[in-house]
């Protein structure tokens, strides 16, 4: 019984990845072009720490696509962000 939910949790987990490659593809073809998105899309593919952590059930890949995602939301804002808002 426990089988089956390890593996729904790493299909699950699986998303994250998928999500950041999407991500990065997505932000370096908007601001660099077609060959250094496709090198910085193969250089995240080839990333030790995605292959190894991407498909076990750990929160590591959902923290480090939401930190990007947090990261490119930031530098793609028209509101400029300062850590002291003055009224």
């Amino acid at each position: 019984d426990y089988l089956k939910w390890y593996i729904a949790g790493r299909y699950f987990n699986l998303i994250w990845p998928v999500a950041t490659a999407v991500l990065l593809y997505g932000v370096t073809l908007r601001r660099f072009g077609l060959v250094q998105s496709r090198l910085a899309l193969l250089s995240l593919l080839c990333c030790p720490d995605l292959i190894a952590h991407g498909s076990i059930v750990t929160p590591d890949t959902s923290a480090a696509f939401f930190f990007f995602a947090t990261s490119v939301s930031m530098a793609t804002s028209t509101v400029p962000w300062s850590p002291c808002h003055e009224s």
